[in-house]
């Protein structure tokens, strides 16, 4: 149970959205927003000239009907008399429309959009002059396709009463534009043209201005005056055609559902069906019967609201109204919805999306385009809902919606909470809130606190998380909104429950469940059971927890809630075990297994995979655990191999499947947009990353790098989405089978004779540890994890810190660990070659640098020997060659992706001490002048500011200015390898050439050794920024980009055997549960290294240098060992020579990868 498992599900309800949507629209910047059904403006007409264009003339009386194609303009000519009075009617069918008037001579008189979609634009003038008028129709959005008629109502010579019209219209305008900034002087201008209409007897156009008295109460917050407005608006109507019903009839409902008397309204409208009826208008029927139904939505009465939608249905397609068609499939599928019915509303939400984009209607389309992003989210479908958002967001942003905007940032927040990357759906949620603040949407908003809430709660600030939560209540409480209500609940007593105090968990849940039975809403009560069901077994209750986790199950699978079912057969799982019932237990979570590992082939970005195995942990610990545990009852049944395959199945699996790829293409071919858009992620990332340096560390530009950081985290997103797409589109990424984790006979053929592994698996309650031969496998149970990682983390901290105060205590803590690590399979070792698969802090861990485990008398092996007198007494690599690996199954996939491979031609290239600053006496003129200035500046234009000065103190560049410091002994590093390879064998690049460029260049692909000597940066946060820092001036001492990023590694195309990183902390980077430490090394591996020698943490480059010329020499040499012997080799004479024997020189370095 987690307190961030949010479910939002009232303010994302489609019912409300899609009706408001249908009736709002944004008018074109040149035109002047009216009321739906006003005569229009007084005007004296005068001119001058545009090109003549094919027109169709207009007679009173006559209408002409017509379909006005995308892009396109209709235009149609008037002959007028002097003095003569004329009105022109467009009624909008399926689509809005703008109007525009023009002279003789094409001069633009007005141009009027009624905002509503449907019913009528109404345009009148006085003559002043004769001659022929133009009037121009086009659509309000240019890609939109729809039928409209237009009729000439009136052609005559003006009368007096005419003129008081005009004058009426006159008021009503300024009265409009008035809205906005003056409402009091606004209400007078239309209650004066109210009285002209009322005294000329203009029933239609008193009841429009009525209807926007009302309008403009309801938006000074005085609802009963808007509603009386409304009303007397209403029964004018009645008495007219019946024309001008479309808003009001959505402004009524409006009106009522905020006064809180729903059903005042559903019997209002109701009422006002027959009259409808008994006009024959099928368009207006079908408008009266959706707001209808939204109403019966909003009293949760779903079969009902259905009803009325498939009538509208049929009405709209008889009419031939594609719009409202469209609207209504959406709202049909909204009602399915609520049904429960969420396969049928995605067909009825595709088949609205593709009336949408055939009548080119924007606002619509992304409305649908969010809807079914959010069914898909109901389905645990959370990466094709992404796919959907993605699409409709930048619709929402070019139509200026900031409301909806914000409902699709808020699940995109969501979706990265299901990942739990909560710093990244904080950026999003917290943008979602300032726009629902924006917008004045409280409801939202307080949605917005709750997720915020839950992700401060995951972040560790327990009291914010519950403050923020708590606020949320009595907005929820005030606005009616029980959904919201019982999600706070629910909410919060899973974050009582996370701080122990079980009493108040048990009462926020119970209150949640009632109110989610009593709204009828199974996904939140089976959600809310699936609580009070952990919360029952951690209180020892586990007949009643039972009982509620198969309640859950049972709503789960009636919903197609995967997730949801996959948490209640781990709670039944987890119960069932507490009751002794293994089998049973076994079972369950299989088959909750089975249902994660669906999800997460729903997932196409690596990344996401890994986030989302990350989240599934427990459940695959507790299976190995299980396994483990029927082991223990039954040791000759093979338990313990299954464990190991679970182990295995629980690590690494997005590397397997990145490693796999490698081995094609997912660009070629690649859709061109983009194709492009990736390289211009790419660029903007590292445009990003280096406008951070440019950043000092005053307290204000903290809150900057803050901000520039969260804007690199969305860039990481949005790349890491572009590059799904390409995968997802690929036919050879289609074509690829997944790779499977390794059974344990599989694993067994991997392994010679000479060679275990050593797989390690921390649990929260106790560890294991397998020891796998090519014929035999035993398994030993180690403390818990906290233990372990406390021990390693204490020897680490004080091996890679010579000067430490309490450095005496390294011996002790070396031991410790090596009796928790190796003691148990300490008779089973002998001399064999080990592959370590380690686990959380065991992954810094140098295993080389602990002693050998003692023997059966409590004797070191080697106590006979003479060794020097080392602070870590026989280091286990005097014994052993020391291999590591993501997982046993990560060895399969880089075995298979070698074979057949055509070594390079050539042995080694090599690139060492590049040239960082334009001061560096290899410079042409350097000088620590302007020159420098310029370096300075290009550094800070290249690299990031706090999180680089991070990285770069990390890897012992501590300056503040970061001008990175030289390293010479790379130069002798180097010399001294180069000595064992002829020239035509080799390549060095020093200096100027140890450039970017040449590492990047085609010409690396000759050789099979791949050797860097130089800086290397670590990013623990963004890992994918990570990187080595090759030269950053050229000879002339101009700035040069010299930073090799993680992303880019990727993209190489390596043949290289072997890649030696010598720099710091180049086997380490950001730690994701399951996954491992992801940073430059699997970055190498897939650009086609199959091992790779990196470094634990930063050594002095003399040091180093020693260790690379003993590590070249044993396997360039007479000797010719493998690289992993040839290190071991290394180590070993280091260890043996009295200036180095301390491990903090020699043990840095590891091997990973294939060791043969």
């Amino acid at each position: 149970m987690t307190c961030a498992r949010i479910n939002p599900v009232a303010v994302f309800a489609l019912v409300g959205c899609f009706f408001v949507c249908t009736s709002q629209s944004q008018p074109n910047e040149e035109v002047r927003p009216i009321d739906p059904h006003s005569s229009l403006l007084f005007l004296t007409l005068h001119g001058r000239s545009q090109p003549n264009e094919e027109v169709r003339p207009i007679d009173p009386g006559k209408a002409i009907e017509r379909e006005l194609p995308a892009g396109q303009t209709h235009s149609y000519t008037i002959k007028l008399s002097v003095n003569q009075f004329a009105r022109l009617l467009i009624e909008q069918q399926t689509f809005d429309v703008v109007l525009t008037l023009r002279t003789a001579g094409g001069q633009q008189i007005v141009a009027l959009d009624n905002p509503n979609p449907n019913g009528l634009e109404s345009l009148s003038w006085l003559a002043t002059a004769a001659g022929s008028y133009q009037v121009q129709i086009r659509a309000a959005q240019p890609t939109t396709t729809g039928k409209y008629e237009i009729r000439l109502e009136e052609a005559r010579a003006a009368t007096a009463a005419d003129k008081d019209r005009l004058t009426a219209e006159q008021l009503f305008l300024e009265a409009e534009r008035l809205s906005l900034t003056d409402k009091p002087r606004a209400m007078e201008k239309y209650e004066a043209a109210m009285q002209l209409r009322r005294t000329l007897g203009d029933r239609f156009d008193e009841a429009v201005l009525l209807h926007a008295i009302g309008r403009l109460w309801a938006a000074s917050n005085s609802p009963e005056k808007a509603q009386e407005a409304y009303r007397q608006s209403l029964a004018l109507f009645q008495s007219t055609s019946g024309e001008g019903w479309d808003s009001l009839f959505a402004n009524m409902s409006f009106l009522y559902t905020v006064m809180g008397s729903k059903q005042k309204a559903l019997d209002y409208l109701a009422d006002a069906l027959p009259l409808v009826r008994a006009l024959r208008n099928r368009r207006l029927e079908a408008v009266l019967l959706v707001g209808i139904a939204k109403i019966h939505a909003d009293l949760n009465q779903a079969e009902q609201s259905l009803e009325r939608q498939q009538r509208a249905l049929q009405l709209y397609r008889a009419s031939g109204g594609r719009g409202g068609e469209a609207v209504t499939l959406t709202n049909i599928g909204d009602a399915d919805l609520t049904l429960a019915e969420r396969k049928k509303a995605i067909q009825y939400l595709n088949q609205s999306l593709l009336v949408m984009r055939a009548v080119g209607d924007k606002s619509m389309e992304a409305t649908v385009l969010f809807g079914i992003g959010y069914v898909h989210n109901l389905l645990d479908e959370p990466q094709k809902a992404l796919e959907y958002f993605e699409q409709a967001l930048p619709l929402f942003r070019a139509l200026g919606d900031r409301n909806s905007e914000a409902y699709i940032l808020n699940f995109t927040g969501g979706f990265y909470v299901g990942l739990g990357e909560y710093q990244k759906a904080l950026d999003y949620i917290e943008q979602a809130l300032l726009l629902f603040r924006a917008v004045g949407d409280r409801n939202a908003e307080a949605y917005a606190l709750l997720y915020v809430g839950g992700i401060n709660c995951q972040l560790g600030q327990s009291g914010p998380c519950l403050a923020l939560q708590q606020q949320t209540l009595p907005l929820f409480r005030s606005a009616g909104d029980r959904y919201g209500e019982a999600t706070a609940l629910g909410s919060i007593g899973a974050l009582y429950w996370n701080q122990g105090e079980q009493q108040k968990a048990d009462e926020h849940l119970q209150q949640a469940l009632r109110l989610w039975q009593a709204l009828g809403y199974r996904g939140g009560e089976a959600n809310t059971l699936t609580n009070l069901a952990f919360l029952a077994e951690k209180r020892g209750q586990l007949e009643s927890g039972l009982a509620q986790q198969r309640q859950a199950l049972a709503l789960h699978r009636v919903l197609g809630n995967p997730s949801g079912e996959a948490s209640a057969l781990y709670g039944i799982a987890r119960i069932e075990r507490a009751r002794g019932n293994l089998s049973e237990a076994r079972a369950n979570v299989e088959a909750a297994l089975a249902l994660i590992e669906t999800q997460r082939g729903q997932y196409t970005s690596p990344e996401s995979r890994a986030s989302f195995l990350a989240t599934q942990q427990p459940v695959y610990s507790f299976y190995t655990d299980l396994l483990m545990q029927l082991h223990q009852q039954s040791p000759i049944q093979g338990w313990d191999g299954a464990a190991l395959q679970s182990s295995e199945r629980a690590r690494v699996r997005s590397l397997l499947e990145i490693l796999t790829e490698a081995r094609i293409d997912i660009r070629q071919g690649g859709d061109a947009t983009l194709l492009e858009r990736e390289r211009r992620l790419q660029q903007q990332l590292n445009a990003k990353e280096q406008a951070r340096l440019q950043l000092n560390r005053s307290k204000v530009n903290q809150e900057q790098t803050a901000a520039v950081e969260k804007e690199l985290r969305a860039l990481t997103a949005e790349y890491q989405e572009v590059q799904a797409q390409l995968r997802a589109r690929s036919p050879h990424y289609a074509a690829l089978t997944q790779p499977q984790p390794l059974k344990l006979r599989e694993i067994q053929q991997l392994l010679d004779a000479d060679t275990m592994l050593l797989e390690y698996a921390l649990g929260d309650e106790r560890s294991y540890l397998w020891a796998a031969t090519s014929n035999s496998l035993t398994s030993f149970i180690l403390p818990k994890r906290t233990d372990i990682e406390i021990a390693a983390r204490g020897f680490y901290e004080l091996l890679i810190a010579p000067d430490h105060p309490d450095r005496k205590l390294l011996p002790a803590k070396a031991a410790a660990l090596s009796e928790m690590l190796l003691k148990p399979v300490a008779a089973q070792l002998g001399n064999k070659r080990l592959l370590l698969v380690t686990d959380g802090a065991l992954q810094y861990v140098s295993f080389g640098a602990l002693p050998a485990p003692k023997d059966e008398v409590g004797r070191r092996k080697d106590e006979k020997k003479l060794y020097p007198a080392s602070l870590v007494s026989h280091p286990l690599i005097v014994e052993h060659e020391l291999i590591s690996l993501p997982s046993a199954s990560a060895l399969a996939v880089l075995r298979q992706e070698m074979a057949g491979r055509i070594a390079a031609p050539k042995t080694l290239a090599i690139l060492a001490d590049p040239v960082f600053s334009s001061s560096d006496s290899r410079v042409n003129g350097a000088s620590a002048g302007t020159t420098e200035k310029a370096v300075a500046t290009s550094l800070r234009r290249r690299a990031t500011d706090e999180q680089l000065q991070r990285s770069a103190e990390q890897s012992g560049i501590k300056s503040v200015e970061l001008r990175i410091p030289r390293l010479p002994g790379t130069r002798r590093e180097a010399a001294g390898i180069l000595e064992l390879i002829s020239d035509s064998e080799r390549k060095q690049a020093f200096d100027f050439d140890a450039s970017r460029a040449t590492f990047t260049s085609a010409e690396l692909s000759q050789y099979r050794f791949l050797h860097l000597a130089t800086h290397g940066l670590l990013n623990s946060t963004h890992p994918e920024l990570s990187g080595l820092v090759l030269s950053l001036v050229d000879a002339q001492g101009q700035p040069q980009d010299g930073f090799l990023r993680l992303h880019e590694i990727y993209n190489l195309k390596l043949s290289a055997e072997l890649v030696v990183l010598s720099a710091c902390q180049t086997a380490l980077g950001k730690d994701i549960k399951g996954e491992g430490l992801v940073g430059l090394t699997r970055g190498f591996m897939y650009a086609g290294a199959p091992r790779v020698v990196a470094s634990l943490w930063k050594v002095d480059d003399k040091a180093t240098a020693e260790l690379m010329k003993h590590f070249y020499q044993a396997m360039l040499g007479e000797q010719r060992l493998r690289p992993a012997a040839a290190l071991r080799a290394a180590q070993i004479a280091m260890a043996q020579n009295k200036l180095w024997e301390d491990p903090y020189y020699w043990a840095a370095f590891v091997l990973q990868g294939e060791w043969q």
